[in-house]
C-alpha cells in the first residue's frame, strides 16, 4: 500500500480511485497532477484535490465558498476552501460531485475573463 504525504497508508484507495474517475469524467479539459503531496485536479486553475486523513479521505474544493452547492453539503470554515468527507464508497454521490466539479470549472472560467 502506498503512503501519501500524511504518512498514513492508503487504506482508502477505493474511495480515492472512484472520486478520481468521477472528477476526470466531467471534462476532457481536466488534468490531474500532484500538488502539496495530493492528487489535484486542474482546469483553468485548481478545482479540487483528494486528501487522505487517518480515518477518511476528503474532497477539497479550492473555491468551495464560491461555487454552487444547492444542498449545502460542502463544509469548512476557511475563507474559500470547502470539502466533502467519505468513510465508504457508498458515501459517494456521483451526480452531486459532478455538479460541484462543473460549477468549479465554470467559476474558474469566469475568473479568467
Amino acid at each position: 500500500m502506498s503512503k501519501g504525504k500524511s504518512g498514513y497508508s492508503n487504506k482508502h484507495s477505493e474511495i480515492e480511485n472512484r472520486l478520481r474517475k468521477i472528477i476526470l469524467s466531467v471534462s476532457d479539459d481536466i488534468s490531474e497532477t500532484i500538488k502539496w503531496g495530493w492528487p489535484t485536479f486542474v482546469c483553468n486553475g485548481n478545482l479540487c484535490n483528494i486528501v487522505q486523513y487517518k480515518n477518511h479521505p476528503n474532497l477539497h474544493f479550492f473555491n468551495g465558498t464560491r461555487i454552487d452547492d444547492p444542498e449545502r453539503r460542502l463544509v469548512g470554515t476557511g475563507k474559500g476552501m470547502r470539502h466533502l468527507s467519505f468513510k465508504t464508497v457508498g458515501d459517494i454521490d456521483e451526480s452531486y460531485i459532478k455538479k460541484l466539479v462543473k460549477s468549479a470549472i465554470k467559476y474558474n472560467h469566469e475568473k479568467q475573463k
